[in-house]
Parts: C-alpha cells; sequence; structure tokens
C-alpha cells in the first residue's frame, strides 16, 4: 500500500487481506502504513477470515473513498471474528465526483464477535458501520464498538434522520451487541436498531454525542421480540433542526434508561405528527425503567416537544430531572 493519497490502494490492500486469510496462518494481524490510503468502494475489498486489522492511530492511517466512485461499501466484512483498530476512515462527503450514497463498514451477513475499537469515522456519504441482514436467525452477535470518533456522517442524497435508513451504527437486530465510550459529532442518526424474536441484550453507555440531527439512540422498528436493554450515562445533545426522539425505545421490551443527559434543542415538527423530545416510545415499549435522567428542553414554539413520553405497560419512571 502506498497511503500517498494519490494512488488506489484497494488491491494492495485486498492482496494483504487475501494472503493474511491462509489457513496455515491462524489468526493473523494486518498492519497498515501511515498516510492516506486511497480505496474504491467498487473494488469490493473484503474480509473473509478472523483478521485483525490495524493502522498507525486514528490520525496516522486513513482509508480514503476514492474520487468520483461508486459501488459497495469501502470495506465489507464477510467473517467472525474480525477486529478493526486504530486507524480511521474518510468517506469523502463532498468531494471530487461523489454522487451516490456508500457505507465505510458493512458486514455482508450475521456475523459473531466483530470488534471496532479506538477508530475514527469521518464524512461518510451513508452508514459508518451497518449490519442490514434481517429475518429469523440474523443476528449480529457479541460485537464490541468502543472509543471511537464519528464525525459528519449523513447521506447528502437522501438525509438518514428523515430515511431512517442509515446512522453512525446502523445494526439491525442485535444480540449482545456493546457500544461504549464512543464520541459523536454533526451526524443525521448515531445508533439505530432493528427489534426481531430473540435479538436484545445491548448495552450502550458513556456516549459523548453532540449536534445530532436525528435520532440519539434508535431501538427501532421491525417486529415485537426484542428484550433487554441498557441505555445509560450517555451525553446527547441535538441541533437546531433536528426532529426525532433522542431516545426511542420502540417495540423493546425489559429496557433501563437511567443517568443520561439529553438535551433536546428543538427543531422542526415530527414528520409522522407525533411529539418528540428526549425519550419516548412509538410504537410502545413495555416493562422497563427510567431513571435519573436530565432532560433539557429549548423547543420552538412550531414544534410539539416532550420531555419523557412512554405509551407502553408496567414501566417505572423516577427521579427524573
Amino acid at each position: 500500500m502506498k497511503c500517498d493519497g494519490v494512488t488506489d490502494d484497494s488491491a494492495a490492500l485486498q492482496a494483504a487481506l487475501t494472503s493474511a486469510a491462509y489457513p496455515g496462518l491462524g489468526n493473523a494481524t494486518i498492519i497498515m502504513p501511515p498516510g492516506t490510503c486511497i480505496i474504491d468502494p467498487g473494488a469490493s475489498v473484503r474480509i473473509s477470515a478472523s483478521i485483525w486489522l490495524q493502522g498507525a492511530g486514528k490520525f496516522g492511517t486513513t482509508l480514503k473513498r476514492k474520487n468520483s466512485s461508486t459501488g459497495t461499501p469501502m470495506l465489507l466484512l464477510s467473517s467472525d471474528g474480525i477486529t478493526l483498530s486504530v486507524f480511521g476512515f474518510d468517506g469523502n462527503k463532498g468531494g471530487t465526483g461523489i454522487a451516490s450514497p456508500s457505507d465505510s463498514v458493512t458486514a455482508d451477513h450475521a456475523l459473531g464477535k466483530v470488534t471496532i475499537q479506538r477508530m475514527r469515522f469521518a464524512n461518510s456519504t451513508n452508514s459508518d458501520v451497518a449490519s442490514y441482514v434481517t429475518g429469523a436467525g440474523n443476528f449480529p452477535t457479541d460485537w464490541l464498538i468502543t472509543d471511537s470518533d464519528f464525525d459528519n456522517q449523513g447521506n447528502p442524497f437522501s438525509d438518514c434522520a428523515i430515511s431512517f435508513a442509515c446512522a453512525n451504527l446502523f445494526i439491525q437486530q442485535p444480540l449482545r451487541l456493546r457500544i461504549i465510550g464512543n464520541r459523536s459529532d454533526s451526524s443525521q442518526n448515531f445508533a439505530f436498531f432493528r427489534s426481531y424474536p430473540g435479538g436484545g441484550q445491548v448495552d450502550v453507555g458513556e456516549n459523548i454525542v453532540t449536534n445530532i440531527e436525528g435520532f440519539g439512540i434508535a431501538l427501532g422498528g421491525g417486529v415485537l421480540g426484542s428484550s433487554g436493554v441498557h441505555i445509560h450515562d450517555n451525553f446527547i445533545v441535538s441541533n437546531s433542526t433536528e426532529q426525532d426522539n433522542l431516545v426511542d425505545l420502540a417495540f423493546w421490551t425489559d429496557f433501563t434508561v437511567d443517568h443520561n443527559f439529553l438535551h433536546y434543542t428543538g427543531g422542526f415538527p415530527s414528520s409522522i405528527g407525533l411529539p418528540t423530545g428526549c425519550i419516548g416510545d412509538a410504537p410502545p415499549a413495555n416493562h422497563g425503567e427510567v431513571d435519573a435522567n436530565t432532560c433539557y428542553l429549548s423547543p420552538i414554539l412550531s414544534t410539539n416537544v416532550v420531555g419523557i413520553s412512554l405509551g407502553g405497560n408496567d414501566i417505572s419512571r423516577s427521579e427524573e430531572h
């Protein structure tokens, strides 16, 4: 890999990934050089084995989307046990000839034991990290996403906050997912999930999310069935055009939401005509506890804003501010 900011490094990276997947090597690690490494989404660069891919630091190694490129995500994950650490992605939003959305990282089927740590994601034109596979048995399982930075995510062609179709983390039907200690700024959605029977046991905590346009944490639609989520100690502040709940519990059961600081700054009315605010559920979520959260509201007059609006059954609320 040249990583000189000019050379297309897609084939070189794929050659390294393919070589490291040789069965006789065991679980190999690829260490990328420092610099800006140009990646063409159309090259379909793919990790097909339990490989650890790392760089020379969050700002030391950057995989940047090629100008005038189209196609699949910059990096496809196709194996359990993959780790990504200490490098960055630049989706090149606003770059020369960028006229279609592309994810930075996408899992092409339901994978287990994926770790994303100490990473930097910037300027994505769709999702930063995504798993779109749905249906019976398709659970991204035992993922850890921690100590990573997300900046300026958002589809410029179809706003994620309106389409509900992309986010920093767009992971459908998660099972035993942990999103801990990350930072997001100026993105359209932070964490967006989907409910399905058998999914759940999700932990989202200690994240700092600022200038979010849409959802901060949305458990998502789908169907009833996902159970078990702890949303705690997050700091979430919307920007002035926010129109979705900062925490949305739709369809999930057995939830605990505690010790979050949520600042809703107002903006446009909900596109579906419902109240929006700090914590809500539409459709209703059942059997949970909401405790010791701080909700700060500064709405404009045209917006139907509430602090906490929960319509499900068997819900306990206490010590809210």
